[in-house]
């Protein structure tokens, strides 16, 4: 299964793929297409003990540097997710989703 379509892949119902991203902007500077953004790093951290876990994604645009975190609806899967978002890294958003992930 195409990994933007996984249905045990949601937060709040919705799918987690493509990310939001956020980052900040100087005057003239334009947001990165989201598609094209490569993904450099990513962190699995936890929040705190009501609010569980979550991973840090850090994505490249060019020479701007943006970020997104991704918190599941069902937390089991979220290591696994960790472990396969690893291999990914210097992939673009668009080739991410379009990779195939089992759970």
């Amino acid at each position: 299964m195409l990994f933007r379509n996984h249905p045990k892949l949601t937060c709040s119902g919705a799918p987690i793929w493509p990310p939001t991203l956020v980052g900040s902007l100087g005057e003239g500077d334009t947001f990165c297409s989201v598609d094209n953004a490569v993904l450099k790093n990513i962190r699995y951290f936890k929040v705190s003990t009501t609010e569980g876990a979550r991973l840090m994604l850090e994505f490249a645009c060019g020479e701007k540097i943006c970020g997104s975190t991704i918190k599941l609806d069902n937390p089991a899967y979220l290591m696994p997710l960790f472990e396969w978002l690893k291999n990914k890294r210097g992939r673009t958003i668009e080739e991410i989703g379009d990779s195939k992930i089992e759970f």
